[in-house]
């Protein structure tokens, strides 16, 4: 089936085949239970009420990932660029999901509000970098790309919990979707990263970064990173990104293996000092020239 249709998931202003739209204050409420996330001042909960009523989502998958599709095993597979409400906060709640650390003994319902405080703050993340709000990201273009498939019960993404990583249908024919992959692509060097190429400053460049790469755990070794990867490597080409860089923990060998086969070289790796100061686990930096 062709698919020419760009995927932009914002809001369209009428939807005729949609039922009659709730109350806001339904709305509102349905989204604060779905999302789990702290609702804002009153005027914020009117914009995004409103937004929320209007949002239609994505009709295809974009052309720039289209040709990726049967990377991915899982039906129905579906690339978005993620710049609604509902999209924007699905990818927040699956980072949450993957990169938060817990001690042993942590019990289900304190790992489950540690999930949707960092949630919150992820979804500020992707909202404000996506805008080009973000202060430390100002001058770097961030383009959150999402991985999402008709949600079915017991199949996958049952472990992101269905009230918080859903995205609402945009009528009562469609199905609600469940993002399974989420990362960003950034335009130019990281703001503040120590570990970059040689060459990030040097005039004229325009490089690709690929940050926040994750898989819900009950969709992974299905594909769905290097549909993720090569969708947004597609669109890094697209835009005359050129090369495209990751980071990886450099002790986690799956990553890399995966990385590596799909591309991407070696370029340069961070020193235990750098890793110290950071706090976090040392990492190597992967290169791949678009083709």
């Amino acid at each position: 089936m062709p698919m020419h249709t760009p995927c932009r998931c914002k809001a369209t202003p009428h939807n005729h085949h949609a039922a009659p739209a709730p109350h806001p204050h339904h709305v509102q409420s349905k989204l604060a239970k779905r999302c789990g996330l702290a609702t804002a001042a009153a005027a914020t909960q009117t914009t995004e009420t409103n937004r929320l009523e209007e949002f239609e989502g994505p009709s295809s998958t974009p052309t720039w990932a289209a040709d990726h599709v049967a990377l991915c095993d899982l039906p129905d597979v579906r690339v978005c660029v993620a710049d609604d409400i509902p999209t924007q906060r699905a990818a927040a709640l699956l980072r949450a999901h993957c990169f938060t650390v817990f001690p042993e003994g942590r019990s289900p319902t304190a790992m489950s509000a540690r999930i949707r405080t960092r949630a919150e703050v992820e979804w500020t993340a992707i909202e404000n970098k996506y805008k080009g709000t973000d202060i430390i990201f100002r001058g770097v273009p961030v383009t959150p790309i999402n991985v999402d498939v008709p949600y079915v019960e017991g199949v996958v993404g049952d472990e992101l919990d269905a009230r918080y990583a859903r995205i609402p249908p945009h009528d009562s024919t469609e199905p609600e979707r469940v993002v399974v992959g989420t990362l960003d692509l950034n335009v130019g060097a990281l703001p503040a990263e120590a570990l970059r190429p040689k060459q990030a400053n040097a005039p004229g460049t325009r490089a690709g970064y690929l940050s926040n790469v994750c898989v819900a755990p009950s969709a992974r070794r299905k594909g769905v990173a290097k549909l993720l990867i090569e969708s947004a490597a597609s669109l890094a080409r697209e835009k005359g990104l050129a090369p495209v860089y990751v980071h990886v923990v450099a002790t986690n060998e799956p990553a890399r293996v995966l990385y590596e086969s799909m591309g991407f070289v070696f370029e340069a790796e961070e020193t235990q000092e750098e890793a110290r100061t950071r706090g976090k686990e040392r990492r190597l930096l992967l290169r791949r020239d678009t083709p």
